[in-house]
């Protein structure tokens, strides 16, 4: 048993929720460092790879710069210092809208393309912590944490609404 499980076993929680979200939080950070730590091989910081996993997804259409916050979990990155980052190393382009010149479209390029398909490939080693589950077990996690994540997105939707 790790330190951190006698201290979650042995802290005080209100309910089994409050130490749900506990570990989630606790979770969370294991698996962001776990990535950062796998992504230094690439040069890339777990926000750029996050943009550029996001724009694969719409290539060959891009999006606004606005829009690149979705691709986040994170919300208070400066996503034009990172799309900055990212045009320099011609892992994407950024040009005015085609509505809306005011407003800047973001595409991954092939070169962009090549970097998120080279890290894909080591995607077994990416996710060797969470292979300790049986695919029954993990299919039962994933519809768990489906079911938080879609509670705090309608949070999120009911504050901005008001």
């Amino acid at each position: 048993m790790a330190d951190i499980q006698k201290i979650f076993n042995s802290a005080e929680f209100v309910s089994e929720g409050h130490k749900s979200f506990a570990y989630s939080i606790y979770l969370g950070a294991l698996a962001d460092k776990h990535l950062a730590k796998k992504l230094e091989g690439f040069n890339l910081a777990v926000n750029k790879y996050r943009i550029l996993r996001g724009l694969a997804k719409v290539h060959p259409e891009g999006t606004g710069v606005y829009k690149l916050k979705e691709f986040l979990v994170v919300g208070d990155a400066d996503i034009s210092r990172l799309v900055n980052r990212l045009v320099a190393r011609e892992l994407v382009t950024r040009e005015p809208g085609k509505e809306n010149r005011s407003s800047m479209q973001v595409t991954i390029t092939e070169k962009g393309l090549q970097l998120i398909r080279e890290v894909q490939a080591n995607l077994p080693e990416f996710i060797e912590p969470m292979m300790c589950f049986t695919e029954d077990e993990a299919r039962q996690l994933n519809q768990l944490l489906a079911k938080a994540i879609d509670s705090f997105v309608a949070i999120d939707q009911k504050a901005t609404q008001n």
